[in-house]
């Protein structure tokens, strides 16, 4: 052991990156729909009504899959606290974005008129960390 430990830093980082990842695996998105594929969107980005107010759940759950010597991979899943700090839509025309009025992990649109847009989010999770994403929606009659 006393001989691999002084022969990693001449293996580089790639051996150090997978000796790091087999013994603290990384946490990843899971279910996530947004474009950037970090957020989870409870809603059908494509049936948007047109003065149809949507409250819509931002959600951010996560895995990972430790392995095992000699045994199955454990499988870790969890979910995250999320917190909407900002909403927009790109199109102002389209629609109106803002985090909701009393749920914290939700977010309002309402659809004004007829188009495709999208719908940019920032949250916490946790209150440690700020990630961002969005949505791409259509808005019909």
């Amino acid at each position: 052991m006393a001989l691999a430990l002084t022969l990693l830093p001449l293996a580089g980082c790639d051996a150090i990156d997978s000796i790091r990842g087999m013994m603290d695996p990384e946490w990843k998105p899971e279910n996530a729909n947004g474009d950037d594929g970090v957020l989870h969107f409870g809603i059908n980005p494509w049936s948007m009504k047109i003065g149809d107010v949507q409250s819509i759940r931002v959600e951010r759950v996560e895995h990972r899959s430790i392995k095992r010597p000699n045994a199955e991979d454990k499988e870790q899943e969890r979910e995250r606290k999320v917190r909407v700090l900002t909403a927009r839509c790109e199109s102002k025309s389209i629609c109106d974005a803002t985090p909701h009025d009393s749920d914290a992990r939700e977010i309002t649109i309402t659809p004004k008129m007829m188009g495709m847009t999208k719908v940019y989010v920032s949250v916490s999770l946790d209150d440690e960390d700020t990630v961002k994403d969005s949505i791409t929606i259509k808005v019909e009659p």
